[in-house]
């Protein structure tokens, strides 16, 4: 897994001063900003010429592999 996981994909603060809210805010983190790429790089993969041979495992890698490179792009 890499290190940088782009943290919260959809972070919600600072729209609520309710302590309770903010407590159960910090508890739920969601999905991170890699996973999101992941996702978004996985619809893409036929469209950009690859996935059509790919196994469901190797096509996640692909994801995933796409995704690291958007978060270090994004990181220069």
């Amino acid at each position: 897994m890499s290190a940088n996981d782009g943290g919260p994909a959809f972070p919600q603060h600072g729209w609520t001063s309710n302590p309770e809210v903010l407590a159960r805010m910090n508890e739920q983190f969601g999905m991170t900003l890699r996973d999101w790429f992941a996702g978004q790089a996985l619809v893409a993969l036929p469209h950009i010429g690859c996935g059509c041979d790919l196994n469901t495992e190797e096509a996640a890698l692909a994801a995933y592999q796409f995704a690291d490179a958007m978060l270090k792009a994004r990181g220069q």
